[in-house]
């Protein structure tokens, strides 16, 4: 006759094996092709600097607001 096996998962647990990540080694690109492709990409995605600006004043105005534009800033004004 057969009975029934409970499980016993501290033993399923240490019969296991034993698995360690190790994560892959990544190619090491060199400065000068990062350089390049990040040069492209701004190329492909038409990112200049004012249009950089652009993006980053809607984002704050987005998030802010309102926001001043450098000209009226007054960088000497005491808190």
């Amino acid at each position: 006759m057969k009975t029934k096996m409970g499980l016993n998962r501290e033993n399923l647990l240490r019969n296991l094996p034993h698995n360690v990540y190790e994560k892959p080694e990544e190619k090491k690109s060199s400065f000068t092709e990062r350089m390049s492709m990040e040069k492209s990409l701004l190329a492909l995605l038409e990112i200049d600097h004012e249009h950089e600006y652009e993006l980053c004043k809607s984002v704050a105005s987005h998030l802010l607001g309102e926001i001043q534009e450098p000209d009226e800033i007054d960088v000497m004004e005491d808190n």
